[in-house]
């Protein structure tokens, strides 16, 4: 995966689950399948057009194709931020027959006949929705400290199987070293395999039964940019990239974790403890989004609302981190975690970090 999405690779910048969409359209058994229903009902459907459209890379005179499938307001996020929002009950209103209504396909540059969808201006204050939407989800939901509590446990799991593997551990009978592996990893199978594995696992069924039956782990300490004090030049820098998931991500993440058990007197095993720092919403539809204004001219959307603002506003006053823990060592690695980021990062919280935590 990594060197496909590498400068230069097949899929360079192209976001893994799209990889992987790809590559499961172009695989033998896809393409025996398109074959069959091509012929038996007539059909030309194009494989590797559509794997083109998924991963954003269609020619210029197609681009209009991608845009629908992996595009500024593409049909995934059309779904998903009116769906999650009615899920969890939170309603997100999104004009679709709007806009609908003002989408079309324009060459957008003459010289290259570069096709674009395009939305007129009746349908920009649809666009809004969407965003306000996303931004919505992402505060309430994606972001949610019990929601990234569950990410941590799942997270802590598949670093165990990785690091005992050769204790030939299975889950469902497999051991996830391929990633179809993963399409087992349910509730019902964490609940099940976890007994299992109670006696000669004990620290991953305590992981396992955690996430299953929703025994989460608590914060320790909130992490904010409203409330810490910013350390001097690179470090305070360092500290604010730890956010992007980047290379050896993961791994920084669990180094700082030890290094929090470390300072608590291992009150603890490392596997329990979590420094959680979401990579903040990208807000890209501003840039990549053409509005088509009267008289056939074209503008971004970010002339038109100020996207890039809101991006900044999250970041700034929305954005915000964890540590986690067992509900029985809060204390002492809420009081670990900041001397180890003081020290890391010349970095100090205000009270309010720890006392939103509810130790007592």
């Amino acid at each position: 995966m990594r060197d496909l999405r590498k400068n230069g690779g097949e899929y360079a910048g192209v976001k893994p689950h799209e990889v992987l969409g790809c590559l499961i359209l172009k695989s033998d058994p896809f393409r025996n399948f398109i074959r069959q229903i091509n012929t038996k009902y007539g059909q030309s459907l194009d494989v590797d057009r559509m794997a083109t459209a998924i991963a954003g890379q269609a020619k210029k005179e197609s681009q209009f194709e991608a845009d629908i499938l992996n595009g500024s307001f593409d049909v995934d996020k059309l779904d998903y931020v009116v769906r999650d929002g009615r899920l969890i009950g939170l309603p997100v209103a999104v004009d679709l027959h709007r806009l609908f209504t003002s989408m079309d396909v324009s060459n957008v540059d003459e010289v290259t006949g570069w096709r674009r969808l395009t939305v007129d201006l009746r349908g920009e204050i649809t666009l809004e929705q969407i965003i306000f939407g996303k931004m919505t989800l992402f505060t309430c939901v994606y972001q949610h400290h019990k929601a990234r509590a569950c990410d941590c446990l799942l997270k802590s799991i598949i670093e165990y199987l990785e690091f005992n593997r050769d204790a030939g551990i299975t889950i469902a009978g497999r051991t996830l070293t391929n990633v179809a592996d993963f399409l087992w990893f349910t509730d019902d199978i964490l609940a099940i395999e976890g007994q299992r594995l109670k006696k000669d696992h004990p620290i991953l069924h305590e992981l396992m039964h955690g996430l299953a039956y929703r025994r989460l782990p608590k914060r320790a300490l909130v992490i904010s940019r409203d409330l810490i004090t910013p350390g001097n030049g690179e470090k305070y820098k360092d500290f604010l990239e730890l956010r992007h998931n980047k290379k050896d991500h993961c791994k920084t993440m669990r180094d700082l974790a030890r290094k929090i058990v470390e300072e608590a007197d291992r009150c603890c095993d490392p596997a329990f403890v979590w420094v959680d720092l979401p990579k903040p919403p990208s807000l890209k539809e501003g840039e990549e989004t053409i509005v088509r204004k009267p008289h056939d001219s074209y503008c971004k959307l970010n002339q038109l609302f100020g996207v890039d603002q809101w991006s900044e506003h999250y970041n700034q006053h929305k954005w915000v981190g964890h540590v986690f823990c067992l509900p029985e060592h809060r204390k002492v690695i809420s009081a670990a975690a900041r001397a180890v980021f003081e020290r890391e990062f010349e970095i100090k919280f205000d009270p309010i970090s720890w006392q939103l935590c509810k130790l007592d």
